[in-house]
């Protein structure tokens, strides 16, 4: 790292993916210096439901719902975690799913629990197993079928190599990372804020041209939608069906014999539909039969709108994809007439942020915008020139704050790629940050 320097001498760590280490530091393992817990909760629960943060490390959980949280004879099994214990989620060692915990609490019976022995400090052994060093070394390691679930055996885990520096070097290094993240941290929540805020302001200035549009004296009425309330006195409300088609992709069938006429086509799903837009490198193919070859097809003035997953998240095209189709996670909306999809968009952008497609699709379920749902939804209609007119305004005024937006994002790519470098190279030795 720039301004600070190696350690004065180096030896071979015996580790393929650690490489040389300081004189005077060795690799233990893992078996040698954690000592496995098996308390559980019992009758009363310990403490908090505590979960495992892929940046953050333990904390405790969060419930968006108060229904959620389970009772306490539900929680008798689950495992305790004091403070000062490593907890482990194996399953999830890829996306840094472990760490020293600050909290006292309790933890899914998955999830492993470990005191660690005095010639390990707490904080350098959390950083250390955070590493994206370690966390890359995990990932050769696992075993399973699917991506979400791979997990690291018992066995591996005993054997797993850990860099001992000598103890008083360990809370060096813990002082000088805990420092040093803090401030990188901090910084990388200013931008994280930053980004929030300009979002709110699109948002703002969006649903402002949308439900009252651009000229100041207009004057209103109540519309009687509630969720976008008064609207300019010439405005109409409009199901979306009147002015639009809206066609929903086709169902992804492994089970459906494929004809000797089928077509084999790249397609569109829901993630490939993105706000920061259409994603169009990863596209997966199927069969398509001549006549949904014909009917699914993808032209510019098309809307496409995300039906599972990120529900309402919706694309403008602004080109032909020829020989490209959809799949049933999306939703394709065509104009029937001269009314605009891209201001079409810009509305479901709205009551999207407002809530109102999540009530729509019922959020205590699985969320669907099927075709049906999106066909009845109401919207403000201007003349078709003043929508033109503000979808021309408006992609002037978001193109400003979406490239600001960027620069946050590529701003806090930065901060967190230093952060992880600093951390390697000062858990492994390869900087010296004694006496900093």
């Amino acid at each position: 790292m720039m301004g600070l320097s190696a350690y004065p001498a180096y030896v071979e760590s015996e580790v393929e993916w650690l490489g040389t280490i300081p004189k005077g530091w060795r690799v233990g393992k893992f078996r040698h210096l954690f000592i496995e817990s098996a308390e559980t909760n019992g009758t009363i629960p310990v403490g908090d439901m505590l979960s495992v943060s892929g940046y953050r490390g333990i904390e405790t959980k969060e419930y968006d719902d108060e229904n959620r949280k389970r009772s306490d004879a539900d929680l008798e099994t689950y495992r305790v975690v004091r403070v000062g214990q490593l907890a482990v989620n194996t399953m999830w060692l890829n996306y840094a799913g472990l760490g020293v915990s600050t909290f006292e609490g309790h933890m899914s019976p998955a999830y492993r629990a470990y005191w660690i022995r005095p010639q390990l400090f707490g904080r350098y052994a959390h950083h250390l197993l955070r590493s994206s060093i370690y966390v890359n070394a995990y990932t050769g390691h696992l075993t399973g079928v699917r991506p979400n679930s791979l997990q690291m055996n018992r066995n591996t885990l005993m054997g797993w190599p850990i860099v001992v520096p000598p103890l008083v070097e360990q809370a060096q290094i813990s002082d000088y990372l805990d420092r040093e993240t803090g401030q990188i941290d901090a910084l990388i929540a200013q931008q994280e804020q930053l980004v929030e805020t300009l979002t709110e302001r699109r948002q703002a200035v969006i649903a402002q041209a949308v439900t009252r549009g651009l000229d100041p004296t207009v004057e209103f009425k109540e519309s009687e939608v509630p969720w976008f309330g008064r609207i300019p006195t010439h405005w109409l409300t409009p199901k979306v069906s009147l002015h639009f088609d809206v066609t929903l992709g086709k169902m992804l069938d492994v089970k459906r014999p494929h004809h000797s006429d089928d077509v084999l086509l790249p397609y569109v799903r829901a993630g490939n539909v993105h706000e920061a837009g259409l994603d169009l490198d990863d596209l997966n193919e199927m069969p398509f039969s001549p006549e949904e070859a014909s009917s699914l097809t993808l032209r510019r003035g098309d809307l496409l709108v995300v039906e599972g997953g990120a529900v309402g998240v919706n694309q403008y095209l602004e080109d032909d994809l020829s020989g490209v189709s959809f799949q049933k996670t999306v939703n394709r909306v065509r104009p029937l007439d001269q009314a605009s999809a891209r201001f079409l968009g810009f509305v479901l952008d709205v009551i999207r942020y407002r809530g109102v497609i999540d009530m729509l699709c019922n959020k205590s379920t699985i969320a669907h915008l099927t075709a049906d749902k999106l066909e009845r939804i109401v919207f403000p209609q201007p003349p078709v020139d003043e929508q033109e007119k503000i979808v021309a305004h408006l992609r002037e005024a978001t193109a400003r704050t979406d490239a600001l937006i960027d620069k946050a994002g590529e701003v806090v790519e930065v901060l967190r790629e230093r952060r992880q470098a600093l951390i390697n190279s000062a858990v492994t030795g390869k900087i010296d940050v004694r006496g900093l």
